[in-house]
């Protein structure tokens, strides 16, 4: 038995039987064997510059993010912004919150339900992926809006930093240059409004694939590199049509530059063919659905016009003016004097203080420069200032981009929204040279890291205002007011019947009717609603309901829509030119009952059921 005991078994007093001892617990064993290898890791981590600073930069993205939109007022329940594009981005996300696709929503377009494979988002394969996620995590449309929103600035400032460093800008500077680059004036004002256009991380890639082709030199290194040519293909090719196309008319130039200038025949299209292979897959992959869809129906393109191509052309002027609402009064007014222009256009070109003074750089660099240094900085420098230039000539009113549209690139139009990366080459050749400056005196690090930071500091005051913050009490006001309308017409019909949503407009693009701002009919849809809408049946293949209903005069229209299933009427009282009052009393008149009414909301709910 004392054996026993040394050898650390056990007995049983009852019967003296000798009991095998215990097997070591496994579960145990591989926990702290995991818990050791993270701690080693995070350690190594820890330890690493480069972790440190990109540590840094998701702080101080997160720190300015909070400080710029006031985020301590934020509601997650209530969008940063209400009406016009936003209603549309948000019935987006609601309809993929519901499980369905983006393609097709059966709650709008009543009574046929909307179909969207017209209006596609081709290039869009990772926004619309990434917001799908969000929308089915949190089951709440202004939320996950909200949280793409945010997280954008995130990528874009990664993407950034990584070209960054690419280009051999020092981990201080890099981040500097980053979060003036998520913080441009062109990601504050276009806000929610336009959400996908706020994911503009493809465009620092376009420098990066640029590097990557300019090297000459074929070894093992470079073949490992191939795969960050295949991911910068991906997010090229799905996070936007409009960045899509950008970056594959930016490369394709600059790739036969190189080729003419440079006389690499071989390794920059060997390079090239990694990168192409994955853009060209994720565009295609994003667009079989339309294409699916298009072979059996017929395929029908919204056409733009060449007014609008130049409409909304890239103005050089508004690279170097100043926000509208600056927080200094005399660049606010000073800005203004531009607003009154005939071709206004999206004035978000504006890149602040700091880009203004790295694009002037720029400019005098490509004007007065031999480029017959071989330094590996002016090389880089050299490859900025190019992209640049072409960005500019590509884009501005009456240059490359009328060229584009007759040769037949009509689908794109707002060519003035290339500006983030003609902000991105100034603000890097900016700090180029600060750099370059500042190593030729001796300055401690720790000195460096404080003049970047100053530098990046008086950048964000300038780049921003207080006109960048949401108006949260009156967005919480109004998104309550539509939900108080939405809740009495859920409680009223029954779930699935039909509203008739009136004045009738086109989807999508319809314009303002009166004071009825676009895509306003698609908010009962946004709050939840169990009933059917007929808004946002698509204009290139309307219904033969919307299309017979078009030719019918206010009452004939209510009689054919209850004829068809209808049982309700949504009224719009603000999208009358005349009175509203006048139709409103017909109806009644001639049957209708009223379900929905309240001083001050412009929303009217009839119910049709009783007309004659």
């Amino acid at each position: 038995m004392a054996d026993a005991l040394a050898s650390g078994a056990s007995v049983r007093k009852d019967v003296g039987v000798q009991v095998p001892p215990r097997a070591p617990n496994s579960s145990g064993l591989e926990t702290s064997v995991m818990m050791k290898i993270v701690v080693k890791l995070f350690t190594r981590l820890r330890q690493s510059r480069s972790f440190q600073a990109f540590g840094l930069l998701i702080f101080v993205i997160a720190f300015t993010l909070t400080l710029v939109l006031q985020l301590w007022n934020w509601s997650p329940n209530v969008p940063l912004s209400m009406g016009g594009d936003n209603s549309f981005y948000l019935m987006l996300i609601e309809n993929l919150a519901r499980g369905n696709s983006i393609y097709q929503n059966p709650s709008l377009g009543a009574p046929v339900g909307q179909v969207l494979y017209d209006y596609p988002a081709i290039g869009d394969l990772i926004n619309y992926g990434y917001v799908r996620l969000l929308s089915l995590l949190t089951r709440n449309a202004p939320l996950a809006e909200t949280l793409f929103y945010f997280s954008t600035f995130f990528s874009t400032a990664i993407t950034s930093f990584i070209t960054c460093r690419r280009i051999n800008l020092s981990r201080h500077n890099s981040i500097a240059v980053s979060v003036l680059f998520a913080f441009l004036p062109y990601h504050l004002i276009k806000n929610v409004q336009h959400l996908m256009l706020g994911n503009y991380m493809a465009l620092p890639l376009i420098i990066y694939v640029l590097l990557e082709l300019q090297s000459s030199n074929i070894d093992d290194h470079d073949k490992k590199r191939n795969k960050y040519l295949i991911i910068s293909g991906v997010i090229m090719a799905g996070t936007g049509i409009y960045y899509a196309i950008f970056s594959a008319i930016m490369l394709g130039i600059m790739l036969i530059g190189l080729m003419v200038v440079k006389k690499q025949f071989k390794v920059p299209f060997k390079k090239f063919l990694w990168w192409f292979s994955s853009f060209v897959l994720t565009l295609t992959f994003s667009a079989i659905p339309t294409i699916r869809y298009s072979l059996q129906n017929g395929f029908h393109n919204f056409k733009r016009t060449y007014f609008e191509v130049e409409f909304y052309g890239l103005k050089i002027a508004n690279l170097f003016r100043p926000i509208v609402e600056h927080r200094w009064s005399w660049l606010s007014n000073f800005s203004k004097k531009f607003s009154s222009s005939p071709i206004p256009g999206e004035p978000v070109e504006m890149l602040g203080l700091l880009g203004a003074i790295g694009l002037t750089i720029l400019f005098l660099h490509l004007l007065f420069d031999r480029f017959k240094s071989e330094k590996p900085t002016d090389e880089k420098v050299n490859i900025l200032v190019a992209v640049g230039a072409l960005a500019i000539l590509l884009s501005t009113v009456g240059s490359l981009n009328s060229l584009m549209f007759a040769v037949g690139l009509q689908q794109i139009r707002v060519w003035s929204r290339i500006a983030p990366l003609i902000g991105f080459c100034a603000l890097v050749v900016l700090f180029l040279f600060l750099q370059k400056g500042t190593s030729k005196f001796h300055i401690s690090q720790k000195n460096k890291f404080l003049m970047s930071m100053t530098v990046m500091l008086l950048g964000i005051i300038d780049q921003t205002s207080t006109s960048h913050v949401p108006n949260y009490a009156a967005n919480a006001i109004r998104w309550e007011r539509e939900d108080r309308f939405v809740r009495a017409a859920d409680t009223y019909f029954v779930e699935n019947s039909m509203i008739l949503q009136l004045p009738l407009t086109e989807f999508p693009e319809n314009g303002p009717v009166h004071k009825m701002e676009d895509y306003f009919h698609a908010f009962p849809f946004i709050h939840g609603s169990h009933l059917r809408w007929s808004y946002g049946n698509l204009k290139t293949r309307p219904s033969d309901f919307h299309d017979l209903a078009k030719s019918k005069n206010e009452l004939n229209l209510l009689r054919f829509a209850k004829s068809q299933g209808f049982v309700g009427v949504h009224v719009v009282t603000s999208a009358f030119e005349n009175d509203a009052k006048l139709f409103l009393a017909q109806a009644l008149e001639a049957g209708c009952r009223t379900v929905y009414t309240r001083s001050g909301d412009v929303n009217v709910l009839l119910d049709l059921r009783a007309l004659r």
